[in-house]
């Protein structure tokens, strides 16, 4: 996987605001949690922490493992084992 360098990621978090993500995302965390496939709770809430672990992973760089990515959507996702 190739990682943006930070002042690259840095940027395009800039450029785009988070609530612009939020939005687009919203619709499909909802779906996901009617169907039982995404954990309860605040929509919002969990779209704004996975988009937070995402950037910090981009912001970090080189020297930094990289998580797998079922770890990763295990925090969003339900029965993902």
């Amino acid at each position: 996987m190739v990682l943006p360098q930070k002042e690259e990621a840095q940027q395009i978090i800039n450029q785009n605001p988070r609530n612009e993500y939020v939005d687009h995302l919203l619709p499909l965390f909802r779906e996901g949690q009617l169907a039982d496939v995404i954990i309860e709770g605040n929509s919002e809430e969990l779209i704004s922490s996975y988009l937070s672990i995402l950037s910090c992973l981009m912001l970090l760089g080189k020297g930094y493992r990289i998580q797998d990515t079922r770890t990763l959507l295990r925090l969003v996702l339900m029965n993902s084992e």
